[in-house]
């Protein structure tokens, strides 16, 4: 495993450093060539897993010994590892191999590198035995996914969403290091939660609700929960590559990893479970109203994400951690290939992004409307396919533990996802062609690369129940029963009212009351959490910052520090410039201050309480 992540490693510092891999296709080249070698270094790791229960366990460096217990650069990885492992890597794999014909070829090198740092980053997480690694990797991820952002940054809502993106993720680690501070006050170590047993070290009362917030505020801006959604609002100019790789695979990964091995401490509390199950749901519901009143095709499904990514919380406090693992892998897949599908859409059109401005694409676009069709019915659940094994699950909890409120919540969820999905392909294929002439006429089709990763994720989610069984997953245990296929179908049939429902709201031509335009505009705007999170963190940010720029005497400081740096940290720095724009001396200080600010915070965590 370690010669996968330093390939992997190898790739992204060469495309980064050399400009001839940087420009053009070479560093693409270079980098599918470690992500080929990474996937099939753990696809051999899995199968020796499976048949010979095999833990990977690589000292890489040592670090620090505390209390006469060593802590050491590692990576380690058991099943659940090495499954998110190559999950991320395949998906990492697709993503940049559809980007070939989708990203310009001047911005394709680095958006390559980012991708390859991004996947090491991820690794270094899930592969943390000790919590110092742990929180590097996630907070690496975070900070080459905003990398991934900015490489597309000549568009000035992208540059505003990956700024939103990256403060969000810096709030949500102090609930990480508060999680980490109580595991720590209760074992007396920094190992993550793998490697400290449950039995030993589980929380009650008070102390679980905490903890159980703390691990929920941690993971809210990766999974996308109610609340954070904001850092989605417009992620919506974020290429098509990218958001089929960021969110639905690696950020959404780390963050199910760190539930997965942390929910077990507070999993014999029931309040903790409904906890759950009520964020769940909230977040399933908000992102199925954003998604039904925004009109980006990239908006609607980055919503309908957050939307499943809320069963996957709630599959924690309804059925345990192992169902609501595979609730996210069966979840995953379908959404990546559908904004795929999206992106080959958005191709043919020259870029056109807007569902109301399209329509009449089921002759144009056959395969791309029947992919959407199959991956769609997967995610909401159709019987033996897609999700369906992880809904059965949760279902057969519902009716065991007689919970009629949850279990009618569910189905409403399960019907609006279905009628979110049925408005978008009404008006993509089936809708009055809106498209402009001089686009109609030329519409392109889409190449190989936009092809071949859509019918591997296809056949993926198709036989997900099967994939299951046979991986190294926790095993599904839900009765099938006449209930659970009746409630997948009562789901399924919001497909077929929104059809209708917009066929004939298209044919009236009526118009909304000025009350619903009111409120489905509050519903697309994020339910006002967007102007919230201006006022309580971008303001004043910003504020502080002006005033640090207008009373600091910048070139003093420069001058003095740039005569201090040794000569090998100024031609590094100099190499850095040649990459970034902006003034050398002002970037060392400001790096300066972020690295001390980084100290301070960690010896307040280290040593205060």
């Amino acid at each position: 495993m370690t010669a996968a992540v330093l390939v992997l490693l190898f790739c992204a510092v060469s495309v980064l450093f050399v400009p001839k891999l940087r420009q053009g296709t070479a560093g693409w080249y270079l980098v599918m060539i470690g992500l080929f070698f990474a996937c099939v270094k753990l696809a051999a790791m899995s199968i020796k897993s499976v048949f010979r229960s095999k833990v990977y366990s690589s000292f890489v460096a040592p670090f620090m010994t505390w209390d006469g217990i060593s802590y050491a650069w590692r990576l380690h990885f058991g099943q659940a590892e090495l499954f998110l492992a190559a999950f991320m890597v395949f998906s990492a794999f697709l993503s940049l191999f559809y980007a070939k014909n989708y990203v310009p070829s001047e911005k394709l090198g680095r958006f390559s590198a980012n991708v390859s740092g991004l996947v090491v980053s991820a690794l270094a997480c899930l592969g943390a035995k000790n919590m110092f690694q742990f929180v590097i990797g996630w907070d690496l991820s975070a900070l080459f996914a905003y990398m991934l952002m900015n490489t597309f940054h000549d568009k000035q809502s992208l540059r505003r969403s990956s700024v939103r993106f990256f403060i969000a993720h810096k709030v949500t680690d102090l609930p990480l290091f508060y999680a980490f501070f109580m595991l720590w006050e209760k074992t007396g170590m920094f190992f993550v939660p793998p490697f400290v047993s449950p039995y030993f070290a589980s929380f009650s009362g008070v102390e679980a609700g905490m903890f159980a917030v703390c691990i929920i505020l941690a993971a809210a801006a990766k999974l996308i929960c109610f609340g954070f959604h904001f850092v989605m609002e417009d992620g919506s100019d974020m290429p098509v590559p990218a958001a089929a790789f960021c969110f639905p695979a690696v950020l959404s990964g780390l963050g199910m990893y760190l539930l997965y091995h942390c929910f077990p401490f507070v999993q014999d509390v029931p309040n903790v479970r409904t906890f759950f199950v009520a964020i769940g749901a909230l977040s399933a519901a908000a992102g199925i109203l954003i998604a039904l009143n925004v009109t980006n095709v990239k908006a609607i499904l980055s919503f309908i994400l957050m939307s499943q990514f809320g069963f996957v919380t709630a599959a924690f406090g309804l059925s345990g951690e192992g169902v609501a693992l595979n609730t996210f892998v069966a979840m995953a897949v379908p959404m990546i290939g559908l904004i795929l599908s999206a992106g080959n859409v958005i191709y043919a059109l020259w870029g056109e992004e807007d569902i109301t401005r399209m329509g009449g694409l089921q002759k144009e676009k056959p395969f791309t409307l029947k992919i959407m069709w199959i991956l769609s019915f997967c995610c909401v659940g159709f019987p033996y396919i897609g999700t369906f094994g992880a809904r059965r699950d949760m279902y057969s909890a519902l009716f065991q533990a007689d919970g009629r409120a949850f279990t009618f919540v569910f189905l409403l969820l399960s019907f609006g996802t279905a009628f979110a999905f049925a408005r978008m392909m009404f008006y993509i294929f089936y809708a009055f062609p809106k498209t402009p002439v001089e686009i109609a006429v030329k519409i392109r089709k889409a190449p190989l690369t936009g092809t071949i990763p859509l019918i591997l994720l296809t056949i993926v989610s198709l036989f997900q129940n099967e994939l299951s069984k046979r991986s190294i997953l926790p095993p599904l245990t839900g009765i099938l029963s006449a209930e659970v296929i009746f409630s997948s179908l009562l789901g399924c049939f919001g497909f077929l009212a929104g059809m209708k429902y917009f066929s004939r709201r298209e044919k009236s031509q009526t118009r909304r009351s000025a009350v619903f335009q009111r409120l489905s505009l509050f519903c697309a705007k994020g339910f006002g959490f967007s102007e919230l999170y201006r006022r309580l963190f971008a303001v004043p940010f910003l504020f502080v910052g002006n005033m640090l720029w207008l009373h600091a005497d910048l070139d003093l400081i420069e001058r003095r520090l740039t005569d201090m740096m040794p000569a090998f940290v100024r031609k590094s720095a100099q190499a850095l410039q040649s990459i970034h724009s902006g003034n050398l001396g002002l970037s060392f200080v400001w790096s300066i201050a972020g690295l001390l600010s980084l100290f301070v915070l960690g010896g307040v965590l280290a040593y205060g309480g």
